[in-house]
């Protein structure tokens, strides 16, 4: 195989299969041999990666982020209504209040699961409201978004609480996730 990813035989074509190594750096699992004939060496390097990723001072607090914007159905649109729904108790809170606070004082993630339209988020939101400050740093990237420089930017963010929102997590596991 050739640097580029591409396949040399005698005859064939060369068929590019979508590797590189350019600037140095590896764009994907990259072999090239023209024959093997003692030890095989393997080199890695880290894609790089832009951090693009807004300083914790940007991020909004609890109490002025929009539970709409962060994935909280709203109610019916009728008028002089709150588009929040009014919040109805379920027999998790005590137990999801519990791992919030312990989160806070430990470190950790704290996962809400449930069938689809159950109110996950609704839920979850309550129990951010519940148990934080209304200071708290809430952020809340699209899904896809680069999250790598996320534990350098925490590490840096001095004595502000911060919550990382990842409504609908699937959107943010993957090959770009």
């Amino acid at each position: 195989m050739g640097v580029g990813g591409e396949r040399e035989a005698s005859g064939d074509a060369a068929v590019g299969v979508g590797n590189s190594v350019s600037g140095g750096a590896f764009h994907a699992p990259v072999v090239q041999a023209g024959a093997v004939s003692g030890g095989v060496h393997t080199y890695y390097a880290q894609t790089p990666h832009s951090s693009s990723l807004p300083p914790v001072s940007e991020w909004p607090q609890l109490d002025t982020a929009d539970p709409i914007a962060l994935g909280v159905r709203r109610t019916r649109r009728l008028p002089g209504e709150s588009p929040l729904p009014p919040y109805v108790s379920r027999g998790c809170d005590r137990e999801l209040d519990t791992r919030v606070r312990e989160a806070v004082r430990s470190g950790g993630l704290v996962v809400v699961t449930g069938a689809p339209l159950s109110g996950k988020t609704r839920t979850a939101w309550a129990a951010l409201s519940a148990n934080l400050p209304g200071a708290t740093r809430v952020f809340a990237p699209p899904p896809g978004t680069d999250l790598r420089g996320l534990a350098a930017l925490a590490r840096g963010r001095g004595e502000e609480s911060c919550v990382l929102w990842l409504d609908d997590l699937e959107g943010h596991l993957g090959s770009t996730g």
